[in-house]
């Protein structure tokens, strides 16, 4: 429930305080199982404005694949890197 209500925050919509956000998920996630999870954000990512539909949507995927990767794929390390297209 935290987290949907962090994504529908307005003063969460700059693209810094997303990866942030996804940042602490992955740190927490490590804690909490064997696997170590990394986010890798792209050193040129520009800071857009996400509305919150967007930061939602982006998170809850973030966030079923991190598990289901956790649960199946019998890997030591989830390692997410994150970029725009164009």
């Amino acid at each position: 429930m935290d987290e949907i209500i962090w994504a529908l925050t307005p003063a969460h919509d700059q693209m810094s305080d997303f990866i942030s956000y996804l940042t602490a998920f992955c740190l927490e996630t490590s804690e909490n199982s064997s696997v170590q999870v990394e986010l890798i954000p792209d050193k040129n990512l520009p800071e857009i404005r996400l509305s919150s539909i967007q930061r939602r949507s982006v998170y809850l995927i973030i966030k079923e694949t991190v598990h289901n990767a956790i649960k199946h794929s019998q890997s030591n390390i989830i390692r997410i890197h994150v970029k725009t297209l164009e």
